[in-house]
């Protein structure tokens, strides 16, 4: 149970007993006796817009896709799992959308 939902069940007993805590007092009390659940990050920035490194140009901008195999994309996605991250490593056709080869693997090397 969260602080929030903690302390909206304890005021009718806190103003029963004539205790007078709002929520941030309350959170201040959690957090010195060391009862707060820590945050976990949501996500993990992984792009780094502003680099030194050179940027290729977009080839397939103007190109019209037709067939299959003309076209293929590739993109590293991860999870993070109870024993740290797993990255996938996927080549798919850019027509079909088929993904034609994929790797799994605890390292990006």
């Amino acid at each position: 149970m969260g602080g929030k939902k903690l302390h909206d069940k304890l005021q009718p007993k806190l103003e029963k007993a004539r205790i007078k805590c709002g929520r941030d007092k309350f959170f201040d009390i959690l957090r010195d006796e060391n009862l707060l659940v820590r945050y976990r990050k949501r996500f993990v920035k992984t792009t780094k817009s502003k680099h030194q490194f050179y940027k290729y140009p977009n080839l397939i901008s103007t190109m019209e896709v037709v067939q299959s195999e003309q076209v293929f994309v590739s993109d590293i996605t991860y999870t993070r799992t109870k024993k740290g991250f797993m990255y996938l490593f996927l080549i798919t056709d850019l027509y079909s959308k088929q993904i034609m080869d994929w790797e799994l693997s605890d390292n990006l090397k």
